[in-house]
């Protein structure tokens, strides 16, 4: 997940399309950095998470295969193997409630592949992180199933914290009535605190190995936290923590491995790191104000668009 023109190298040799070993090395590493929030999160919301991950793999190569065919009309033998579509497909079903219909998350990884990849010319050329384009697909078509997240041991609602603050502030009980730690846990049981410890962790092995830099998951860190910080100050009764944002909902996800995606993100430091804080501001302000209480996939798909902006004002002036 470095430069795109680095992590999208392929190139088409006589009707091929030849895949760098060093791609194939990068999108097993990400799928490994990906195991501890994997496990985290079956043991907090059992094997149903397995279920979604098997089903939404297996669903998402056969489409990739076709539309591959069908959109780009090049022979099925030339399909690049380079595991870079079960990375998306392993972060799409992990964005989605454990257990949800098999035709919901057949519809939401067909648009992540159609609208959101192929329609670009496939493999390192989509302006959008595909991944999102199906879980914001979901959001909108699909509300109900898209909340119902099963009970954790942490919680006896069913919702994810995000969801559970927002409700019970919509019924104008206050934070310190309420209480983060009756809804969240704070480490004193196993629920989503744990997942993004464990993404984070996962993240932190991607920084040590070279495969993304600091400067994206650092932005949306710190844009997140300081608008917590920020709000929590005005108000402490009616805005969480910023514990609470940090490790709630799919903070960790996303600021390491959705938003350094590398075909969508910026190409220049200063531009990864501007990035980051705008995916970290809009992710809180979907969080407090929007319909949604979850962020992450509008917040990414939005400053998707910004890309060439970004590329454009941060890149290095020539001194010739």
């Amino acid at each position: 997940m470095q430069d795109r023109f680095e992590l999208s190298n392929l190139f088409r040799l006589q009707g091929y399309w030849l895949v760098s070993p060093s791609i194939q090395r990068t999108m097993l590493t990400v799928c490994l950095a990906l195991t501890p929030g994997i496990l985290s999160s079956v043991f907090v919301f059992g094997p149903d998470i397995l279920l979604n991950l098997l089903f939404a793999i297996i669903a998402g190569l056969c489409l990739e295969l076709l539309f591959y065919r069908l959109i780009l009309q090049q022979p099925i033998n030339s399909f690049p193997l380079d595991a870079s579509g079960a990375v998306m497909a392993i972060i799409f079903a992990l964005s989605l409630p454990p257990g949800v219909s098999g035709w919901v998350l057949l519809i939401g990884i067909t648009f992540a592949i159609v609208f959101g990849k192929y329609i670009y010319g496939g493999t390192g050329h989509n302006l959008f992180n595909p991944a999102m384009v199906g879980v914001a697909t979901l959001l909108v078509s699909f509300p109900v199933e898209m909340s119902q997240w099963l009970p954790t041991t942490d919680t006896v609602t069913g919702a994810t914290p995000l969801d559970d603050l927002r409700t019970r502030l919509q019924l104008s009980q206050m934070i310190s009535e309420v209480g983060e730690e009756e809804i969240f846990g704070y480490f004193g049981a196993c629920g989503h605190e744990w997942i993004n410890l464990s993404f984070l962790a996962g993240g932190l092995i991607l920084i040590q190995q070279k495969i993304i830099r600091w400067h994206i998951p650092a932005g949306v860190l710190t844009g997140l936290s300081l608008m917590a910080l920020f709000f929590q100050l005005v108000d402490p009764d009616r805005y969480a923590n910023v514990f609470f944002h940090l490790f709630g909902g799919a903070t960790m996800l996303c600021a390491f491995f959705v938003a350094t995606d590398p075909v969508t993100s910026p190409m220049t430091s200063k531009g990864r790191l501007i990035y980051g804080l705008l995916i970290g501001i809009t992710i809180y302000a979907i969080r407090t104000w929007g319909k949604y209480p979850e962020g992450v996939a509008f917040a990414v798909l939005m400053m998707n668009a910004t890309v060439p902006v970004l590329d454009h004002f941060t890149r290095p002036k020539s001194t010739l």
